[in-house]
């Protein structure tokens, strides 16, 4: 190799060094703008007396690059911003800095990632006050937001990054987003203080949160972690009808709820909570003892979610938003607990089972909620001075409602809406509203009552009907009753008789169903009109019930298919019938069905007819269902298997059949002819 060759590799090297260094350096350099808060970052400024300087900081966000930040003098703005690119928002004085929407729906949108926004106070009444919607890994810190809800929103936005700010009368929602970091906040008189619904894996850590009706709400959200936050006149809500939405969190005793530490606890079987809670909330939870607690001002003074078995006993919950609550939670007991100045003292939501017994509610404004839940039993309680009803269930069913003290509040006594087959049964209702008052809620037994002194009705029916309402005492009443337009039943025959009414007029001088014989049953002779002719109490007592009644039963009512015969072949509409009886009462109707199909009411009751239609079904065996039903509950189900053919008969073709007969017949003839003159040749011959 010659000096001229060497030379020029040489020169070879280099220039391929010079180009891979220019490379380098190229890459970083674009890296450096795109990461944001980058301090060598260009600055576009708004506001002040600079020359070229923004006088809205939307010109200033439209006009800067990605990377570049916006630097926003002291003063107020009046705009909505639209951030869709990834930049730094950085406020002069963040006391000083004040941004409103003019009357927009936010004052700042986000709808990029990175994006860095800290120095501002956000305020305006009517719009979201920071959303960032679509937008991850954004950073907001020391910023001040006041007034609106939310006042910052995360929606679908993850692992963002909201620290050292302060709310006063707004609040944070997080919406579908997920691995976000909430810490060293402080919030102040919100409805809501930190909302977080359909998200997951979230923080919240070291926020001081004051005077809000929920401190921290957790709706429909897994796998959040709660540590070292203080919450003051106010509390931790769980919400979610899923398992997970309950027991997944991680919820430390580092948290304080008024001076006290919020016990969470999640799968245990079997304990006591100690004495110094703040708040209890239980999570797939049995056979724990809550007792002995005095919890004040707290979103909800005791929630069990998912939990079975446990009792709750001999406390105090007062100024709270629910004072006991449970959810999706069976056999529970709630005893001896003292509920005043809550929203509800006790709740009980898709919770079957449980036993309320010997509580006091005063003061709320609901006493006692039940709502979706089947066979409770609420019984000896004192409900009074309510600003709404005493005892609501709403979708329920099955429940027992017996021995419970309900006066002087400002709705209802007991208000059913849309529940069936429950007793009200041996319960004080005075000086409400309406003493009871059903709405859409059928097939439920009042008895044993004293209804007395309301200020409007004594029991009030909307669209209610089949209910047995027997042996109440309804006194002095402004208007005892309003019957309602569906058929229900005002006495339960004779001699157990009807109500007693303190407005009736009648006379007892005969006895007997009829009250046609002679001598007095304490039974009026003529009965009680409720609603003109039309609705009457047939059988209304001279003098008030003796109170309490032993407790009412009622037997199963029966049904029975008589025919046809189980395994008949029918075709066509056949007739199916049969029979119901019930021991203690009257059959209200008779119902059918085939297959898994709907339930169709009969022609009848006691002796009852289907006409069934087999067209409408395929041939083969098909299971046809009956049952009753005696206002009250349904009898077991009885069923029979036939044979549904409906295979067209082939048709005899007579006219066929005649003429091959005719042929034959011609045939035999000319056989029978033909041999005949055979024979008579024969002769001739």
């Amino acid at each position: 190799m010659g000096q001229k060759d060497v030379v020029v590799e040489c020169l070879d090297k280099k220039s391929r060094l010079i180009v891979c260094l220019l490379f380098l350096v190229g890459t970083f350099h674009v890296v450096l703008l795109a990461l944001p808060g980058i301090v060598t970052a260009p600055t576009l400024y708004v506001g002040g007396s600079g020359p070229g300087n923004y006088t809205t900081i939307q010109s200033a966000v439209d006009a800067a690059s990605p990377g570049d930040s916006v630097f926003i003098f002291a003063g107020t703005y009046e705009e909505s911003v639209l951030v869709n690119k990834t930049l730094s928002l950085v406020g002069e004085d963040k006391d000083l800095t004040i941004l409103g929407s003019g009357s927009k729906l936010y004052v700042i949108l986000v709808t990029a990632d990175w994006v860095n926004i800290t120095g501002l106070t956000i305020t305006d009444k009517w719009a979201v006050g920071l959303e960032l919607e679509n937008a991850d890994n954004c950073t907001i810190d020391s910023i001040v937001i006041s007034q609106g809800y939310p006042g910052v929103h995360l929606k679908h936005s993850n692992y963002n990054s909201l620290t050292n700010t302060f709310f006063t009368k707004s609040g944070i929602l997080l919406s579908h987003s997920n691995n976000n970091w909430i810490s060293n906040n402080w919030l102040s008189n919100s409805f809501y203080g930190i909302h977080i619904r359909d998200s997951g894996d979230n923080s919240i850590a070291s926020n001081v949160i004051s005077d809000s009706w929920y401190g921290i709400y957790l709706q429909d959200t897994t796998t959040t972690t709660i540590t070292s936050n203080v919450l003051t006149n106010n509390g931790i809500l769980l919400e979610g009808n899923s398992l997970e939405y309950w027991n997944s969190h991680t919820i430390g005793s580092s948290n304080i709820v008024n001076g006290r530490t919020l016990y969470y606890s999640s799968n245990v079987i079997h304990g006591s909570v100690p004495s110094n809670a703040g708040q209890v909330i239980l999570a797939n939870c049995s056979n724990v003892l809550v007792e002995g607690l005095s919890l004040s001002n707290v979103s909800l003074g005791i929630q069990l979610g998912f939990s079975s078995g446990n009792v709750i006993s001999d406390n105090l919950v007062s100024g709270n938003f629910d004072g006991i609550s449970l959810a999706y939670s069976e056999n529970n007991t709630i005893i001896h607990n003292a509920a005043s100045e809550n929203q509800e003292a006790i709740s009980l939501f898709y919770s079957d089972n449980n036993t309320v017994k010997n509580n006091t509610a005063l003061y709320s404004t609901v006493g006692i909620n039940i709502g979706r839940s089947f066979g409770n039993v609420v019984e000896s309680n004192i409900v009074s001075m309510s600003r709404s009803a005493g005892l609501i269930l709403y979708f329920s069913e099955g429940s027992w409602l017996s021995g419970n003290n309900i006066h002087g509040n400002d709705g209802h006594g007991i208000a059913l809406h849309y529940s069936k087959e429950n007793q009200i049964v041996n319960n004080s209702i005075s000086n409400n509203s309406h003493g009871i008052h059903l709405i859409n809620s059928d097939s439920n037994v009042v008895s044993g009552n004293s209804v007395t002194s309301n200020r409007f009705y004594g029991i009030y029916l909307w669209d209610s009907g089949g209910n047995l309402i027997f042996q109440n005492n309804f006194v002095n009443n402004s208007i005892q009753t309003h019957p309602g337009t569906r058929t229900n039943s005002w006495s339960s025959g004779y001699p157990s008789g009807g109500n007693f009414w303190s407005d009736y007029e009648g006379v007892d001088e005969k006895n007997g169903p009829f009250q046609d014989g002679p001598g007095r049953d304490g039974i009026g002779d003529v009965p009680y009109v409720i609603q003109e002719s039309f609705v009457k109490d047939w059988y209304p007592f001279m003098k008030p019930v003796k109170l309490p009644l032993e407790p009412f039963t009622d037997n199963i009512p029966l049904c029975n298919i008589t025919g046809p015969p189980a395994g008949a072949e029918i075709h066509g509409t056949h007739i199916i019938f049969g029979t119901a009886f019930d021991s203690d009462g009257i059959i209200w109707a008779v119902e059918v069905r085939i297959d898994d199909g709907e339930w169709v009411q009969t022609d009848g009751t006691t002796s009852w007819t289907f006409p069934w239609n087999t067209s409408h079904v395929s041939d083969g065996k098909h299971t046809l269902y009956a049952r009753s039903h005696d206002g009250f509950r349904y009898s077991n189900e009885v069923s029979i298997i036939l044979l549904v053919d409906n295979t067209p008969k082939a048709q005899e073709d007579w006219f066929w059949e005649a003429i091959l007969l005719l042929a034959a017949m011609v045939s035999l003839n000319l056989i029978t002819i033909r041999l005949l003159l055979r024979g008579w040749r024969r002769k001739q011959r």
